[in-house]
């Protein structure tokens, strides 16, 4: 932001001093084990998926399932798989793999006749890999589920780092009639242009500007502009990380379509999710 001189130079007078010496790892992040202890319990099937309800911020009715992947950390419980994927590498392909094996059957015993949406997260380490295209349709064919109500969740990041692997990948995903989302939004430096040649139809915006926005003019305009982007592009809209009655009720009023987070419900285990749903489902009438 613009700042007077004098108040800047006032900011740093009163800012403390660096620490001496490199900083070391924050408690929350992954220490150096976590990747091999992720790769040993892909390989013994040891991944539990939970279901993250997303609903419709019009009139509050269940739209779909996002599926969210853990592990049982010896040290740390019951961990996020998303908080150590980025070190998976070619391992993302058998992630997505297991975890689409889960997802997709829970969905096929639970809602098979239904019309809602199951998200699936593909690593970005999955991105170069064509068979991942195999591994979804595959799944989709065995559980008798079309690909049309899988939404295949891409963050943006991921897919503007490598643009012509993930526009290869995206391609084909779409024309096998998969939706495809672009998440995290607004997280970091991206293209509109990039934004535009990708074949995506829904955008997610990042959970940062979602919880902030109910103090937070900047996170509100923020919103705003990805709003229009996505009504401009034909998109349909979810907000991550909603977290309170006035951030969901902010996101209603501008048009945000869809809404995800702990003001709706936290991830839960399969039986708990269907649960879940019925209760929404019987509200709903």
């Amino acid at each position: 932001k613009p700042v007077r001189v004098a108040a800047f130079r006032a900011l740093l007078a009163e800012a403390p001093a660096a620490a001496s010496g490199s900083p070391g790892p924050s408690p929350s992040d992954p220490d150096s084990s976590d990747a091999s202890g992720l790769d040993a319990a892909i390989d013994s099937g040891r991944i539990t998926v939970r279901f993250k309800p997303k609903i419709s911020c019009r009139d509050g009715s269940l739209a779909g399932f996002e599926a969210k992947s853990f592990w049982a950390h010896p040290a740390r419980g019951l961990l996020a798989v998303e908080s150590v994927v980025a070190s998976l590498g070619a391992r993302s392909v058998a992630l997505t793999e297991l975890v689409a094996a889960q997802a997709i059957g829970w969905l096929a015993d639970a809602f098979r006749h239904s019309s809602l949406m199951l998200s699936l997260n593909v690593p970005g380490g999955a991105l170069g890999d064509a068979s991942i295209v195999t591994v979804l349709s595959e799944q989709c064919a065995r559980h008798h589920i079309e690909p049309r109500r899988i939404i295949v969740e891409v963050t943006e990041a991921s897919a503007l780092a490598s643009p012509g692997a993930a526009l290869e990948l995206m391609t084909q995903l779409r024309v096998r009639g998969f939706h495809l989302a672009l998440d995290d939004v607004g997280a970091g430096p991206s293209s509109l242009v990039q934004l535009a040649r990708l074949p995506i139809s829904e955008l997610k915006i990042d959970r940062s500007f979602v919880r902030a926005s109910p103090t937070s003019e900047e996170s509100r305009k923020i919103i705003l502009a990805i709003v229009g982007l996505a009504q401009s592009l034909g998109l349909r809209l979810i907000a991550n990380g909603v977290d309170s009655k006035p951030g969901l009720r902010f996101l209603t009023d501008v048009g945000c379509e869809f809404a995800q987070g702990s003001e709706i419900c936290d991830p839960l285990d399969a039986e708990a999710a269907v649960d879940w749903a019925i209760a929404r489902m019987q509200q709903a009438r």
